[in-house]
């Protein structure tokens, strides 16, 4: 019995040690987790160090630069967004104000006005030097009210539906500008059916018009002639049918003269035309003319298609053999 008695304690004492040795280990590894070691300590300590001598480190540095951007300073960098929207709009105002100075230059060159698209130099490259035809300082003095006189205009409307489109009271806005007797127009481009819209949106003294469209394509070439004045005799074409086809000629007999409005066809862009225009064309309407001088004197106007120089082309880069190359040719011949 005292034996069981001995090994009962022996047994207690045993597992009070492992108690202990166990509570041990615990709150050793509970100091280890709490106390901060020798590498952290000094890190710590350097930093205080460096805080206390004012070096500070790079993430105070940068939580500055944005508290900095809150409160407007403007000693920071821009970050590379802003940098970059800035350049976009510093990029776009600038072709705004190129896109301005070049119109501006268009208008002092070109007198570009929309108002009055008949004082538009409609060239695409205009040159500094050039001089544009102003009716205002340019046109000689109007002739006095006794010497018996007709102020005759000539228009290539490019299109006279096109332009009507635009404003329909363009021709209106010039008859009271200009206060015309008669004007002729090409390449109105118009077909028979649309003759009579146009002639009623006229001013009603200009109660005189006369159409010549193409018969045989549809809205191409075309002459107009509108008039104050009643004419004698009108007569349409050249009375050759290749070359009446197309609406290009009207002749207009007045009391002391005779006025050919005509639309000339032009060379083509790589002078495929050359040969109608200088051997049948021109021949046959110098003809026509000589007749006519015989009887009455002979006013001879409208869009000859005769251009000496790249200011007479709106788009030389686009035709460079238009025209120019026909006047060079026959100054040759």
């Amino acid at each position: 019995m005292p034996r069981k008695a001995d090994s009962k304690e022996k047994q207690q004492k045993s597992s009070r040690k492992d108690v202990d040795v166990g509570v041990k280990k615990t709150v050793e590894h509970d100091e280890k987790k709490s106390a901060p070691s020798t590498k952290s300590t000094k890190g710590k300590l350097s930093r205080k160090s460096e805080e206390v001598e004012g070096h500070q480190p790079a993430r105070k540095t940068r939580r500055k630069i944005r508290s900095s951007d809150v409160e407007g300073s403007s000693s920071h960098q821009p970050s590379t967004k802003m940098s970059t929207r800035k350049k976009n709009q510093s990029s776009r105002a600038a072709e705004f104000v190129e896109h301005e100075e070049t119109q501006t230059k268009k208008r002092e060159v070109g007198r570009v006005d929309p108002k009055k698209p008949w004082l538009t130099l409609t060239h695409k490259k205009p040159s500094p030097d050039w001089v544009v035809y102003d009716p205002d300082t340019m046109r000689p003095p109007p002739l006095p009210s006794s010497v018996k006189s007709m102020k005759i205009l000539s228009w290539n409307v490019n299109g006279l539906h096109a332009l009507m489109k635009k404003k329909d009271e363009y021709l209106v806005e010039l008859a009271e500008d200009e206060d015309f007797d008669v004007i002729c127009l090409q390449e109105t481009r118009l077909q028979e059916k649309e003759v009579e819209q146009i002639s009623i949106s006229l001013p009603p003294e200009y109660r005189y018009t006369f159409w010549n469209c193409s018969n045989v394509k549809l809205g191409y070439a075309g002459s107009a002639l509108i008039s104050k004045v009643k004419p004698v005799s009108v007569k349409y074409g050249l009375g050759i049918p290749h070359h009446d086809k197309e609406g290009r000629l009207i002749t207009a007999e007045f009391d002391n003269f005779y006025l050919v409005a005509g639309y000339v066809p032009n060379a083509g862009q790589k002078l495929e035309n050359l040969g109608y225009r200088t051997e049948d064309w021109d021949s046959s309407v110098s003809q026509y003319l000589k007749e006519l001088e015989i009887k009455k004197p002979v006013i001879y106007t409208g869009d000859l298609n005769c251009a000496t120089n790249e200011i007479d082309i709106s788009n030389p880069d686009v035709n460079p053999y238009d025209n120019v190359n026909v006047y060079h040719f026959l100054s040759r011949e």
